[in-house]
């Protein structure tokens, strides 16, 4: 700034200024702000873990599914239906390997 002049107080008079101004209007905005994305995180994060449990749910039908219709197959695709379940059984590790947490 232009000032030519020097606080003899430090800047206590300027602080005392500010400070109704700051304690008043700026920290309440700011923790109002704060608190409002601290809101949308955590619901953010709540619909994600809807969406997956909704999605493993569904994933968990359609395996239960696919494992009544390779059993309902005749006899005599015996070894058909041994191949299937087994890939039926590596699918399943597999979602169950990357539901893991870590």
């Amino acid at each position: 700034s232009n000032n030519n002049w020097v606080a003899v107080d430090g800047g206590q008079y300027q602080a005392n200024i500010i400070t109704p101004a700051i304690n008043g209007l700026v920290v309440p905005s700011i923790a109002l702000l704060f608190a409002t994305l601290v809101s949308n995180t955590i619901n953010t994060l709540r619909q994600r873990q809807l969406q997956i449990r909704t999605s493993l749910n569904i994933e968990a039908n359609d395996m239960r599914m696919l494992s009544t219709m390779v059993d309902s197959l005749p006899m005599e695709l015996q070894k058909v239906k041994n191949h299937l379940r087994e890939y039926l059984i590596q699918y399943s590790s597999r979602i169950i390997g990357e539901s893991k947490p870590g």
